[in-house]
Formats: C-alpha cells, structure tokens, sequence
C-alpha cells in the first residue's frame, strides 16, 4: 500500500485547503499543512492523492431501489430520490455507497457545478485524486455510537457506517436533537465529541455524551487518520471514474478476435439477423416512448428512463409536491364536471404552477363567464378568480385563476 496523501476541501477552490500526509501504515508522517492546492501538489509527489468533500456540499441520504443491477441503480437512483430533493436531478452527481441491512441503498449527492469546480482546481494544480469521499464518513464511530467533530465553525456528525451530515456549528445542538428524534427505536447507545474549539454547544439529552481526549492535533489529522476507505462511499464515479488506461495486449489478439468475428457471423447468421430486427422494433418503441413522454411533458431536457420519469412526474401532478388529495388531477376532477358541461365556453389552454390553476377561455357573453364563476365557487375547497376578460367581435376572451383553500 503506497503513502497517502489526504487533502481536505474548503469553501470554495480560492480558499485555502489542509492536508495530511500518511505513510503505509495510514499513520500521520507529517504536520498538517495549509496552503494552496499548487503547495498541497508539492506534499504529494510519491503519494496516492485522496480527497475529502466540503461536507455542507455533499448530502448523504438513502434510497430503497429494488434491483440489484449496479447499472440499472445508477439510472433508478436519480429518481427514487427526486421528491427529497429540492434540485433537478440532471444538475446532480449521485455516488452509491453499500446495501444496509435494512435494505436501504446509501447515496451521496453533490452538485455537479460544485464537483466540476474542484476537479479542474485540483487538476490545474497538478493533482490527479484517485478517490474522492465525504468528510462526514471520516469521522471515527464505533458500533452504536454516534460520533461528532467539531472544528472552526462548522460540525460533522456521523451516524452510521454511511450516512451523516455537516452543518455550521452553531446549529448542532438542533440538528443533534433533530438527529436523535427522527432516528425513532434506532437511538445510539452514547455519542462521541471531539470539539477541537472548546465551545461546542451540546443539547441537554438523555443519550451519553463522551468527550474524546485529544488523540489528534486538529480535525483534518484526525479525519486523515480515521479515514476507512472501505467504509466510505467513493464520489469519483460514473461520469467522474477514472479511466482504467490499460489495453489487454490487443495487437497480439486482434487476428485471433478477427477470426473469431467471422466464424460466429458465418455460423450464427440467421440468428443475428433475427436479432437485428428485434432490435431495430425494439429500437423503434424507445424512440416512440420517448417521443409520447416529450409530447407530455415538452419542458423535460433529458430523458434517460421515460418510465420511471413518467411515474415521478405523474405523482407529482397527483400530489402536487404535497401529498394528500391536493394538486393538478384532484383539482381537474372537481371542477372538470363544471368546466365539461357547458357547451357555451371552449377552454384554450390551462396553466398549473405552484397550486394555481390558471384557466383560459372564450364563451359567447359575459354573463357566461360570470355563471362560470359562480358555479365554481360553490365547489367546497375552491376559490375562483377572473383575472381577465374582454370582448374579441361576437365572443369574449377569459382568464379565471382557481385555487384550492384549506
């Protein structure tokens, strides 16, 4: 195992990052160092370069995906996770840690501007990371224990052998007891400090709080240290794997591969052709689901898995972001009746954004679109706004605003 070299990630690429040396045995060869990351290059030269996230950055959360394919995970997990997150999905990089017991996936999420911004920082500097991994998975645990670094003004808390959060520090003892209250019959048998300011600011709890003695300089030397690559999920994946770089002798093999081509295309023909043909049909439907999606739902820019993203965006429009009887179908299947069965009006367009339906119409009068109004508003639950009328020759032009009250 060659030495390491352990940098921990800031802010922002412009603000000084801490690094750590470790010989082979994973035990600090050096003081922690600040600087630049062109200085940090300097620390590294004979090293294995491992990095550690920003932790505010890298949100650790976990999904429950039935397939065991890691393939077919790493298109499904996107969007299992969806509803928890507040970004769109293709503007995130998902890295996936180890099943738990629970059947539950780890995941880790960060932005992939953020991860983007570090690479080439990292790279223009002359350090090439063999792996990346969230800092909160570098604080020491132990079994049953929960386990909190606190440095500067931020905090890391681990709770598990993958999953955790950071925050500022002055938010810890919230986020502690929140930590605590959503874990249910899960609690942890104590929780382990190492409070590198002296001012932690700890709740008053029934759960055991350890203070740690001082088995490390600074937190970057104890993260460095503790640091169980095995136990961490690794964020250099996908998009972001490093290539292999190594080809298996091919000039040596590739008569014998060409040979090889030829007997299975001879003796296998009429098979393969039936494969193509099943292929080009099979071809033909994806292209025609994904064209029946794109019709749906136009403001879509990627389509990866238009079944699953179908389904998520269907349950969205049933639950409006909210679950329960609220949003766009519950809302159409109560006024639809009302809308439907006047042959007088001709609905042009509806519009739905954030719990507001905006209907647009012509009808023969004004006095339709006031009737309109009216039988609406004796919907339970519906409140009705005409946001615009006016007359076009023989017919006049509507905007009615409906929304849902509680």
């Amino acid at each position: 195992m060659r030495p390491r070299l352990v940098i921990r990630l800031s802010e922002t690429p412009e603000t000084p990052v801490r690094w750590v040396p470790l010989d082979i045995e994973g035990r600090p060869d050096g003081p922690t160092g600040v600087g630049t990351l062109a200085e940090a290059a300097e620390a590294a030269v004979g090293r294995r370069i491992v990095v550690l996230a920003h932790g505010p950055d890298v949100l650790l959360i976990s999904a429950v995906v039935p397939t065991q394919s890691k393939q077919r995970l790493a298109r499904a997990v996107p969007y299992a996770l969806e509803d928890q997150l507040a970004e769109d999905v293709d503007a995130l990089h998902f890295s996936l840690g180890q099943r738990g017991n629970d059947n539950r996936l780890p995941v880790a999420v960060i932005d992939t501007e953020i991860m983007d911004q570090w690479l080439q920082a990292l790279r223009e500097a002359g350090l090439e990371p063999d792996q990346l991994y969230p800092e909160q998975l570098a604080v020491p645990r132990e079994p049953d224990t929960w386990a909190v670094v606190v440095e500067g003004d931020r905090f890391l808390l681990r709770t598990g052998p993958q999953s955790g959060l950071a925050g500022d520090a002055g938010n810890l003892s919230d986020m502690l007891e929140g930590c605590l209250l959503e874990a249910g019959d899960a609690l942890p048998e104590r929780i382990t400090v190492h409070d590198f300011t002296g001012q932690a600011a700890l709740p008053n709890i029934e759960t055991p709080i350890d203070h740690a003695s001082g088995d490390a300089d600074d937190g970057t030397s104890l993260l460095a240290k503790s640091l169980d690559e095995r136990q961490s999920i690794p964020m250099l994946t996908g998009d972001y794997a490093k290539s292999s770089g190594w080809r298996v002798h091919w000039q040596r093999w590739r008569a014998v591969a060409a040979l090889a081509a030829v007997w299975v295309v001879l003796s296998t023909g009429q098979a393969w052709f039936q494969q193509w043909q099943l292929s080009r049909e099979r071809d033909r439907l994806q292209d025609r689901i994904v064209a029946v999606y794109r019709d749906a739902f136009p403001d879509s820019q990627r389509v990866i898995d238009p079944r699953g993203q179908m389904q998520s965006r269907l349950q969205a429009l049933r639950s409006g972001g909210q679950g329960g009887s609220s949003g766009l179908l519950p809302l159409l299947d109560r006024i639809g009746p009302v809308l439907g069965g006047d042959n007088g009006l001709r609905l042009t367009a509806l519009s739905y954004r954030g719990g507001d339906l905006d209907v647009e119409l012509y009808a023969d009068s004004l006095q339709r679109i006031d009737q309109l109004k009216q039988r609406l508003s004796r919907i339970d639950g519906v409140s009705v706004e005409v946001r615009s009328a006016k007359s076009e020759g023989d017919r006049v032009q509507g905007r009615l605003r409906i929304q849902e009250t509680t």
